[in-house]
């Protein structure tokens, strides 16, 4: 079960390795694809500006086309008719060829404007495409925090653990302490019980009948009681022995889920780190969109 148990949290810890130089990677990504964003977007208003200008020089292009031919016809019967048909007919060239430039005119503008068009249809395709990516982006970015907070969660657990495995060893410590008793008080017991012993053979040898029952069986209970005591005193070495070992071992698994905590707190700090940059580049997307909407 702990074997299990250090496989899952050290594959956890490399999935949250992997899942941080991702985050890290695409935040990299994120800025750079909003400073394109903001280049697109600027370019899209220089384009829309182009775009309103040519109109309104298209609109006043017509509105003197309009104009010219009644001043050229309210001004007709006003010359004398003295003027000769040879400066009739460069008037006429004049209007002809300005009519002419202005036609062209015209077209120049309007092929400019179709470009200006395309230009900007491309620009929202790129701009769509962008915020796309964004959009894109910000999910992978929601679940890296879902895995930091799961990170979150698996290290409250692992503090809990420790925190446990703390109380156990110094109960486990209490108890080893209560169990151990000085060498003397050992020697002195066991000298104590041979004494009893050989006191209570020679008071048997030199009391007991040789056909007194009650006493033998006295005799024999007494014996089978200083061996249960014996084996008693064995089991509590025994036990003293197994607590002993059950502490290492704790104070080993104490040591080790320690070190994981810390560096998964490590890493939960750049996670932190890299989501504040991931928020930061976000802000200044939606900044962006509200400029370019307005």
């Amino acid at each position: 079960e702990r074997s299990e148990m250090s496989q899952t949290i050290a594959e956890f810890v490399n999935q949250l390795n992997e899942k941080t130089f991702e985050l890290e990677v695409k935040t990299a990504d994120n800025s750079i694809t909003q400073e394109q964003l903001n280049q697109k977007s600027c370019e899209c208003e220089t384009f829309q500006a182009e775009v309103i200008s040519l109109k309104q020089q298209l609109s006043d292009v017509f509105e003197f086309s309009n104009v010219h031919p009644s001043l050229g016809k309210s001004s007709k019967p006003s010359r004398m008719p003295s003027t000769s048909a040879g400066v009739e007919k460069n008037e006429e060239t004049v209007l002809l060829d300005d009519t002419s430039s202005k036609r062209l005119l015209l077209h120049a503008q309007d092929t400019e404007i179709e470009e200006l068009k395309q230009g900007l249809t491309e620009l929202n395709k790129s701009k769509d495409q962008l915020e796309q990516r964004n959009k894109k982006l910000a999910e992978e970015s929601s679940y890296a925090k879902g895995l930091a907070s799961a990170a979150a969660v698996e290290l409250k657990a692992l503090s809990e653990e420790v925190t446990k495995l703390m109380n156990q060893n110094e109960r486990l410590a209490t108890e080893l302490a209560s169990l151990k008793t000085p060498p003397t008080q050992r020697r002195s017991i066991g000298a104590a019980r041979n004494g009893r012993r050989e006191s209570l053979t020679k008071r048997h040898d030199h009391l007991v009948p040789p056909h007194s029952s009650d006493l033998k069986k006295e005799l024999a209970v007494r014996r089978e009681r200083e061996l249960a005591y014996e084996a008693a005193f064995q089991g509590k070495n025994q036990r003293e022995a197994e607590l002993q070992r059950k502490v290492e071992e704790s104070k080993q698994r104490e040591a080790y889920l320690e070190n994981e905590l810390a560096n998964m707190w490590v890493l939960v700090a750049k996670l932190k780190r890299s989501q504040g940059a991931d928020s930061d580049a976000s802000e200044i997307s939606r900044e962006t969109r509200r400029s370019v909407n307005w």
